[in-house]
């Protein structure tokens, strides 16, 4: 074995090494070592539970997200049968991105400091990683090896040209399209900028052939992700209700919430300030006042800029910002350019800026964390169901408005494709809000655990056809459980 091989090994095992210890101590939702965390994450394993049981998503389990969250869970369930399937594909994934972040520092650092600067970029990870197993997670490696071929791209001989150009950008950006479309689309802005600008290289310069093969592997990339999920579920019959999931009800989610926001403007200008806002400000002043350096400002910017005015844009939540985490040895090399140009260390500024915000915004992050995925408040309510429902009829079990551990804890299966959220859900769209309601109609659910003060969407159906038999007499988050009334 040669000394470049050997090298690459340890690189590897440092890598999974410090994504095991970070998803252990950081995931509180399917690490080991936490029993009670996680809202979010529970609905994506509960889908990917039972779709690996063979129950289709959307059709028998409806939630507005895209299909690749739930096949990672359902690949995760189908594993092992519990979520540590999930955090073990997670580890997977997590020192996948770390890799090619280690390899990006190691472009222009020492072995050793790259391997610090990798772990120090890890608590702001952790500003944005909330409970865990959440879209952007999984999105991460991909991003993280666009980013890294780039940075290398910039560093060959006559860069701007492409002829130093890796096809496998072009494959990447493709795949992250097609998995930004089966998750939550922006996540794919990224390399959206770079490849913009790889695409403007290409037709100032009349690259042709580069432009064709770029443009070719691109979409390639695109149906190899897309296509799985779109055939499967047309065999299914259910690819509008995929497409509605994915797609159509987040359209109306995002165009009902937007605006200006402040405090989420603060808190993600706050939580982004290294790997993010840095690099866009770094990048967009290189472009103005470096003209040699130009090029590679401008491709930075292209990269960082567009994401950044959508996240404080509006009320967006802390983990939209996880995306931007692999950009942060880009942020390196920019303001290396600076201190080469100033007799002021920039670079030691900015590591020190990482590690004390890192630490600081990291520690309030987790402590947030903890507080608001702590779905131990639901245990009354799990207590109510096992003491009252008989274990052969939790088949036509439902809950509503309540925490989506409910049936995680309880092992079953929602008999009902709306399970979690519904008059949230059913808000943003009539069409939702009409088949909540005929789902409720229906009266499928022998059994209803409800949160009075939100059931006022379905209140005359309950006053109707059920009984209340137990209450948790809890103030604070009181649980009634109905049940159907006899019918001759």
């Amino acid at each position: 074995m040669n000394k470049y091989s050997m090298s690459r090994w340890w690189e590897v095992a440092f890598c999974v090494l410090l994504a095991g210890a970070f998803c252990l101590c950081f995931s509180i939702s399917t690490s080991p070592l936490y029993t009670h965390y996680g809202y979010d994450s529970v609905i994506f394993q509960l889908i990917g539970k039972f779709w690996a049981e063979g129950h289709i998503p959307y059709v028998e389990l409806w939630d507005h997200k895209g299909p690749y969250i739930f096949f990672i869970n359902a690949l995760g369930y189908g594993m092992t049968g519990n979520a540590i399937g999930v955090f073990l594909l997670q580890v997977l994934h997590l020192a996948v991105t770390l890799f090619f972040i280690l390899k990006g520092f190691l472009l222009f650092r020492k072995p050793l400091q790259a391997c610090l600067l990798t772990a120090v970029s890890l608590l702001w990870l952790l500003c944005s990683f909330d409970e865990g197993n959440l879209t952007e997670e999984y999105m991460l490696p991909w991003i993280a090896a666009v980013i890294f071929l780039t940075l290398r791209w910039t560093q060959e001989k006559g860069f701007p040209r492409t002829n130093g150009f890796n096809p496998a950008i072009s494959l990447f950006s493709g795949i992250i399209l097609g998995l930004g479309l089966m998750t939550r689309l922006t996540n794919a802005i990224i390399p959206c900028g770079i490849m913009l600008f790889a695409g403007i290289q290409m037709l100032v310069r009349q690259e042709w052939r580069t432009l064709a093969k770029t443009v070719l592997l691109y979409i390639c990339g695109f149906l190899v992700s897309t296509l799985p999920f779109i055939l499967y579920f047309a065999a299914k019959g259910a690819l509008y209700d995929m497409w509605f999931g994915t797609f159509l009800m987040n359209f109306s989610y995002a165009t009902g919430t937007g605006g200006f926001h402040f405090p989420s403007i603060v808190r993600n200008i706050l939580l982004l300030a290294a790997p993010f806002v840095g690099t866009a400000v770094l990048s967009a002043f290189l472009t103005v006042t470096d003209k040699e350096f130009r090029p590679t400002a401008l491709l930075w910017m292209l990269a960082s800029l567009p994401y950044l005015l959508w996240l404080v844009a509006g009320k967006c939540f802390t983990h939209y910002n996880m995306v931007a985490y692999p950009l942060i040895p880009v942020l390196f090399v920019l303001a290396d350019r600076i201190s080469a140009r100033s007799r002021i260390p920039w670079e030691k500024i900015l590591a020190g800026l990482v590690v004390a915000g890192g630490l600081a915004f990291a520690f309030v992050g987790f402590r947030q964390s903890l507080k608001g995925f702590d779905n131990s408040s639901c245990q009354a309510g799990i207590d109510l169901v096992r003491e009252h429902v008989p274990e052969n009829e939790l088949t036509a079990f439902n809950a509503w408005e309540c925490h989506p551990a409910v049936y995680q804890k309880l092992g079953v299966k929602p008999c009902y494709p709306h399970f979690i959220a519904q008059a949230w859900h059913a808000s943003f769209t009539d069409m939702v809000a009409r088949a909540i309601r005929t789902e409720c109609e229906s009266l499928q659910a022998e059994w209803l655990l409800v949160v009075p003060y939100r059931a006022s969407m379905i209140q005359d159906i309950l006053d109707k056809e059920y009984t209340v038999v137990a209450s948790s007499g809890d103030e604070d988050l009181p649980y009634l459980l109905y049940k159907r009334n006899a019918h001759e």
